[in-house]
């Protein structure tokens, strides 16, 4: 095994604990905004930053790593797929394991990242009506012109009343 394939396997590996540890974030993350915690979202936000640039320096390595295996073999512009599947075979089945293994913790991410998305949308939306009902003011209702663009419209009714 050469020292690039060597460096890839272990390029590899720190990248999948990079990601676990981002996973982990996004997963903390989603109990903040659930139990209402900005504070701890700030704190949260402020550690998965470092770990978010190791992961994409990683991933620049790997990148290079890869187009180095792939210049050794004759067939540069290969991916890293390409490049795992051109290995001895032991050697290309670890690394298969830690390229699936990473793709897995990536999606992984990617959902519970999104669940946090539509929990803070759902937020802003709430925080949104409270206010509307709180200052008399109407909810705005968004319907489609014809064009398809979306337009905010008055609903014309008071959910609270101001006076007293």
């Amino acid at each position: 095994m050469n020292d690039h394939t060597q460096q890839l396997a272990h390029l590899l590996q720190q990248e999948i604990e990079a990601y676990s540890r981002l996973l982990q974030t996004e997963r903390e993350k989603e109990k903040a905004i659930i139990a209402n915690k900005a504070e701890r979202l700030l704190e949260v936000l402020r550690e998965e930053e470092p770990v978010t640039e190791l992961a994409g320096e990683l991933e620049r390595q790997i990148l290079q790593c890869r187009d180095s295996l792939a210049a050794e073999a004759g067939r540069p512009g290969i991916t890293l797929r390409e490049v795992i599947a051109s290995l001895p075979a032991p050697r290309a089945q670890c690394m298969e394991s830690l390229r699936t293994q990473l793709f897995g913790l990536a999606e992984e991410i990617r959902k519970v990242n999104q669940t946090n998305y539509l929990l803070l949308k759902q937020s802003i939306e709430l925080l949104d009506e409270v206010l509307s009902a709180i200052l008399g003011q109407s909810p705005a209702v968004k319907t489609y012109e014809g064009s398809g663009r979306m337009e905010c419209a008055d609903a014309g009714r008071e959910m609270v009343s101001m006076k007293a």
